[in-house]
């Protein structure tokens, strides 16, 4: 989505965006705990990417 239009505040597009930054920002966090060697770190992130994506 673009920040010029205005979509990103319609309710339904704005909780699409907000959902969707969250996996990405998770599933970086768990890639960077992947290099850094942190695999307790791992489980609970992929855990919460699983959550958010069943609740689609």
């Amino acid at each position: 989505m673009c920040h010029y239009c205005g979509c990103r505040e319609i309710p339904l597009i704005k909780e699409f965006i907000a959902e969707h930054e969250s996996v990405t920002d998770t599933a970086g966090a768990a890639l960077r705990a992947l290099d850094d060697g942190d695999h307790g770190l791992v489980g609970p992130l992929v855990a919460r990417m699983e959550r958010e994506l069943l609740a689609h």
